[in-house]
């Protein structure tokens, strides 16, 4: 009998182990997606320097065969430091992907008139990053909804597993 319930135990603490490592593989995710999707913007959101900038040119961008994406791009001119600098912009802050929707970036286009000037934010750490529109779309936290789903449901059999070796070590223990 004890044959039998090393063997149960053993299996919950192989599969606790697997669970924890697709928990901490759904938590490195998660801690990607933030470091290089959300914080960029943020940080721009507190440390950027408002400025005037001047459209140039804007254009509807687009990428893909079959299924296409948009972008909407300015060419912007700006002054930062004494110098004067031209750079093409994404209309979704930092972010310079294409999105599905053609409808919104060209709504996005006519909030811009060509020829006026706007208000933009620029890197007091390096004035060739700049922003003309702050993002504010929470397309940015799609990447993370599955793995948190998967990280919850793998956190609740994770606490369950633990509860059912805990149990079968404080039966062991008494019996």
């Amino acid at each position: 009998m004890w044959t039998r319930d090393f063997k149960l135990v053993g299996n919950y603490v192989v599969m606790m182990l697997v669970q924890f490592f697709a928990l901490l593989g759904c938590m490195v995710y998660i801690n990607f997606v933030y470091l290089t999707n959300i914080r960029p913007d943020q940080l721009a959101k507190e440390s950027f320097v408002a400025s005037e900038c001047f459209v140039m040119s804007k254009k509807l961008s687009s990428q893909g065969g079959l299924f296409r994406r948009y972008r909407s791009d300015f060419l912007i001119s700006y002054q930062a430091d004494g110098v004067q600098y031209h750079h093409w912009v994404s209309g979704n802050g930092l972010d310079r992907s294409y999105m599905h929707s053609a409808a919104s970036q060209r709504k996005l286009l006519s909030a811009f008139a060509d020829g006026k000037n706007y208000v933009c934010w620029v890197s007091p750490d390096d004035p060739e990053i700049v922003l003309l529109v702050q993002r504010e779309s929470w397309s940015s936290i799609y990447p993370m909804l599955a793995p948190v789903l998967i990280g919850c449901i793998i956190l609740f059999f994770f606490l369950k597993n633990v509860l059912m070796v805990w149990r079968e070590m404080k039966n062991k223990v008494k019996g």
